[in-house]
């Protein structure tokens, strides 16, 4: 098992992981390196998905592992499955499929559903990281476009 001190961080996606560990910096002033990424649960609650990311200070060495709670978008557990009805793997894969194909056509009232809740819910990092993509798209486009 991997030991980590702090409380897991709930994010929205995987991009949000590594957005946030790129804005920490070591106690020396550091950037932390990513060295082993892990999914598991919480020990409290097996329930949550909890990806792990493991890194490395790149000017000490010095370790540190982020925990980060994915349950708002991992795939629901088995025991979720169940307590549904929805058990097996095409059980799983259907969900699955289902999920992938409301986001594609609901794409934009999926966000700002999102948002909407990310502000309800007081989730400043989850609005910090979608400001920081609308800036890094719009950076992106205009230079594209010149």
């Amino acid at each position: 098992m991997i030991n980590v001190k702090e409380e897991a961080l709930k994010v929205h996606c995987i991009s949000q992981e590594y957005w946030y560990i790129r804005r920490c910096r070591c106690d020396c002033g550091g950037a932390w390196k990513v060295v082993l990424q892990k999914l598991g649960s919480s020990a409290t609650n097996p329930d949550v998905p909890l990806d792990t990311i493991c890194c490395c200070c790149s000017e000490c060495n010095r370790q540190r592992n982020f925990a980060f709670d994915i349950s708002s978008f991992f795939p629901p557990t088995p025991r979720f499955m169940k307590l549904v009805g929805l058990a097996g793997e095409t059980a799983d894969e259907s969900l699955r499929q289902a999920l992938l194909q409301a986001a594609w056509h609901n794409r934009m009232d999926l966000v700002i559903d999102a948002i909407e809740k990310f502000i309800q819910s007081s989730d400043t990092l989850a609005i910090d990281y979608i400001e920081d993509a609308i800036r890094w798209f719009q950076q992106s486009t205009s230079q594209n476009s010149g």
